[in-house]
């Protein structure tokens, strides 16, 4: 098991502590135009209906606090700079999106950055062969081709969901589609 947090929200950390204390394997995708902000909470047209309030409470972290986290075993990726739809960009706004996080994680961090995750988990031919160009070395989706290093499986779990509609999403992304993929090709 590997568990992944997108956008790097502070109120993850104690559920990141947690895991790191057994031994799971974590890795926390920033949005680095978010950490070079100091933190702020993410601007997209996605929440854009949420109560103001809730919103302040979902700001991301800071460069010292993913530092702390690294520190502690965490592995921090790249979820590009600003949030975007990657597939409706431009191929030089893609490339600036991934080049740039990936360089300010790694020139704040001073690790590599090799894994990255799609923002809202979209993504097409080409904005993973530019994911590729760009030097990471995997990339997580949300309707992934498991046999693509770049196009890696992942369960979505929002804040919304409740620790048994988890385990149900898990479930079947993991173990019951696998298993129904192979008896229908018999």
């Amino acid at each position: 098991m590997h568990v992944t947090f997108d956008d790097a929200f502070r109120n993850i950390e104690s559920t990141v502590d947690d895991l790191l204390a057994r031994e799971v394997p974590v890795t926390i995708f920033v949005c680095s135009g978010y950490a070079d902000d100091g933190g702020a909470p993410l601007t997209i047209p996605e929440l854009a209906t949420e109560d103001p309030a809730e919103l302040a409470q979902l700001a991301t972290m800071t460069w010292d606090e993913l530092r702390a986290l690294r520190d502690r075993g965490a592995r921090i990726g790249s979820h590009t700079v600003s949030h975007p739809h990657l597939p409706a960009l431009s191929t030089t706004e893609i490339e600036r999106e991934l080049r740039e996080s990936k360089a300010r994680i790694e020139d704040e961090l001073g690790v590599r950055c090799g894994d990255f995750a799609y923002p809202f988990g979209e993504s097409d031919t080409r904005v993973r062969a530019l994911v590729r160009e760009a030097g990471y070395d995997r990339a997580f989706s949300l309707r992934a081709d498991p046999g693509d290093p770049y196009d890696l499986p992942r369960v979505d779990l929002y804040r919304w969901h409740s620790p048994t509609r988890g385990l149900m999403k898990a479930l079947v992304k993991y173990r019951l589609a696998p298993a129904l993929r192979r008896s229908s090709a018999r």
